[in-house]
């Protein structure tokens, strides 16, 4: 089963290229580009996947300020995902969420998002026996 829109996620978000004094302030929306798809099982370890095979977003917006996450995912359908949480540390975002069933997914999984302050995106999806890290980059709109 294909977690597709577990990558929503992702994602979405960077504090991209912000000036140091502006770190506590973030930006209302950022946008992130995925780079690096791999697929962890239990049975076959860790692999790189193609974006086609994950069909991840080519493009994930977040909007900071609504907690919500807006993507078009690879095969070209759409995407939208809720973000339970938000933690802003010194150098980096920390997001997070739970869905739990979707025609996609289920058995529903669960995300988890970093962006640090220099834009460098890190995402983990987990449903049931897999798990998807997204690496990638991230800018402030």
């Amino acid at each position: 089963m294909k977690y597709s829109s577990i990558f929503a996620a992702a994602i979405a978000l960077a504090i991209g290229a912000m000036p140091a004094s502006a770190a506590d302030k973030l930006p209302k929306e950022l946008i992130c580009a995925p780079s690096e798809i791999n697929m962890c099982t239990i049975a076959d370890g860790c692999n790189e996947v193609s974006p086609a095979e994950a069909n991840t977003p080519t493009f994930i917006k977040l909007d900071l300020d609504d907690k919500k996450i807006a993507f078009r995912r690879y095969d070209g359908s759409y995407g939208f995902q809720s973000i339970d949480g938000q933690k802003k540390l010194d150098k980096q975002l920390l997001l997070h969420g739970v869905v739990e069933s979707t025609e996609r997914s289920p058995d529903g999984y669960a995300w988890s998002l970093s962006v640090t302050h220099n834009g460098r995106m890190a995402l983990s999806v987990s449903g049931v026996e897999k798990v998807y890290t997204v690496l990638g980059s991230c800018e402030a709109l």
